[in-house]
């Protein structure tokens, strides 16, 4: 009997210390001595963003460091490639003589690739190019092989 009670006891001390530490896994001042780390990580974060003279935008990728990708319309119609920083700042990303330009995915180096096309009807009678993008600008284009597709959506 004196077993059970004391097994009782125990459990129910280490119940109260759980619910102690997760009360506390909010606070940073440390006053029930838990330390500052929480149990839980705090909720993500919204950021709403829009490319300068963007009538539409459309996200493709984040990396790991929160740089993001993707392609916006301007006032014109005409689709260029962005990529945000996790500080706010914009590069557009357009292939050199596009009409039209896609990012669809970067590696954690910085290195994106996509697809575009050199006139603005292209998707209505032809099969868009693909691209590779450097971190420092470089861009590389390519073709499908005869027969072959880039997919583009």
């Amino acid at each position: 009997m004196k077993l059970k009670t004391l097994r009782n006891i125990f459990i129910g001390v280490g119940a109260l210390f759980a619910l102690a530490r997760l009360l506390a896994a909010e606070t940073n001042d440390d006053s029930l001595g838990f330390g500052n780390t929480p149990l839980c990580h705090s909720h993500p974060t919204f950021i709403t963003f829009d490319p300068p003279g963007s009538t539409f935008i459309s996200a493709s990728a984040i990396t790991p460091a929160g740089v993001i990708i993707g392609s916006y319309l301007d006032a014109s119609g005409m689709t260029h490639g962005f990529l945000r920083t996790p500080g706010g700042a914009f590069t557009t990303v357009d292939v050199p003589g596009s009409a039209l330009t896609t990012p669809t995915d970067i590696t954690p180096s910085g290195v994106i690739i996509g697809w575009y096309c050199d006139t603005a009807d292209c998707l209505n009678r032809s099969n868009p190019a693909g691209f590779l993008r450097t971190a420092d600008g470089t861009f590389t284009t390519f073709s499908a092989p005869a027969g072959g597709l880039i997919p583009w959506l």
